[in-house]
């Protein structure tokens, strides 16, 4: 029984705020990821530039510039009246 270790004290655990210079590491994790995100959106634009994909999306000939057509409607529908409906 000489092997069998008494139980010693409790010993008191201190809690210390947290500060600033605990956070460190990950706000420079995180400002390593914001630039290295950034850095890839320039490559992006720079690629997509040089190789002429910068075009913008040309109109169909489908499509109506009339104000008066509802999301619902599309141009070779034909409009129903209030009237009609009920």
């Amino acid at each position: 029984m000489a092997n069998i270790r008494k139980p010693s004290k409790k010993t008191e655990t201190r809690h210390v705020a947290l500060s600033l210079k605990n956070l460190t590491g990950a706000f420079v994790v995180l400002l390593i990821g914001f630039s290295l995100s950034f850095f890839v959106f320039l490559v992006e634009r720079i690629t997509s530039m040089a190789a002429g994909r910068n075009n913008v999306v040309k109109k169909s000939p489908d499509i109506s510039d009339d104000p008066t057509l509802s999301i619902n409607e599309s141009v070779g529908d034909e409009k129903v009246e209030d009237d009609e409906r009920r």
